[in-house]
Formats: structure tokens, C-alpha cells, sequence
């Protein structure tokens, strides 16, 4: 399992499985559960967006995680303190 940490209006630490586990762990978040992928993707895009300003791609859940974690919205804890021991 993987842990990440959200950085919105609130700090939220999880750990997940897989690709899907972390954007359901997001939805809960940001209280969209139930919504269709595409839906989903484009939800969670426009209020990291709005949060910062930045552009996301939401086109695949991929791009989106990607964007998440090159605008510092979405860390991975686990990559992070393995590069502080390094």
C-alpha cells in the first residue's frame, strides 16, 4: 500500500491499493462519490484548479495524478521519505 497526502483547503493522509483506491479516496474527500470516471476526473481537475490556479489534464486518470503531484497538490509520503534518506 501506498500512503498519499491531499493538500487542498484540508490535509487528508491515506494509504491505497491502486490508481482507482486513491481517486475513490479522493472523491470521499471532496464528497463526489457515486459519479462516472469521466465525471469524476473532471470534478477533482476543477477544484485542484480552483485551489491553485494551475492547469490539470484530466483526460486519463494518469494525467491527472500526474498533474496532481507535479503541482504539489498530491504527495506520495512513501517516495518522499525514501528521497530524505537518501
Amino acid at each position: 500500500m501506498t500512503t498519499y497526502r491531499l493538500r487542498l483547503s484540508t490535509i487528508k493522509e491515506f494509504k491505497v491499493k491502486s490508481t482507482d483506491h486513491l481517486l475513490q479516496e479522493i472523491a470521499s474527500v471532496l464528497l463526489c462519490r457515486g459519479l462516472e470516471m469521466s465525471a469524476l476526473l473532471k470534478n477533482i481537475a476543477n477544484v485542484c484548479c480552483d485551489w491553485n490556479g494551475k492547469a490539470y489534464r484530466y483526460g486519463t486518470k494518469e494525467e491527472l495524478i500526474a498533474d496532481m503531484k507535479k503541482n504539489k497538490i498530491l504527495i506520495n509520503m512513501d517516495e518522499r521519505k525514501a528521497n530524505e534518506t537518501n
